[in-house]
């Protein structure tokens, strides 16, 4: 295997290299098919994206960036789906943080769990024909 480089500044690509796995382990088959995983990882630290938190203020701020930076690597689709699975995940420590007692929560003792884990699941939250939440990655 070759040697991943890392962009200036990054001190690890773990949770970047985690949740482009998750997004694999969630795509069709023919959509992963047609994505070079270390190419993503490359483009992705090259962007400047050394954790998911950098990652999801790049995808938003200026998601053609991103695009350009994966280039040839994968699909739009499948910049799309990590954009969907960041958003996913950052949005759920905040949740979390702010929420009663219960499973995936906070502790009794008011401490969120420091090992949450982002895991594929389909969840849809609709009220009558409107859906109010889709995540197809959760973290527990």
């Amino acid at each position: 295997r070759r040697a991943r480089r890392r962009s200036p500044g990054c001190v690890a690509m773990g949770s970047v290299d985690e949740l482009v796995d998750h997004v694999f382990a969630d795509i069709p088959p023919a959509l992963r098919d047609q994505c070079i995983r270390d190419r993503i990882l490359e483009g992705l630290a090259a962007a400047g994206a050394c954790d998911v938190s950098v990652l999801g203020t790049l995808l938003e701020q200026d998601y053609s960036a991103v695009k350009g930076a994966i280039g040839t690597a994968a699909p739009v689709a499948f910049v799309a789906m990590l954009k969907q699975a960041v958003l996913n995940q950052t949005a759920a420590p905040a949740a979390t943080a702010n929420t009663p007692t219960g499973v995936g929560f906070a502790t009794p003792s008011g401490a969120v769990p420091a090992a949450a884990a982002l895991r594929p699941m389909a969840v849809t939250v609709k009220l009558g024909s409107k859906t109010l939440v889709s995540a197809r990655m959760i973290s527990v």
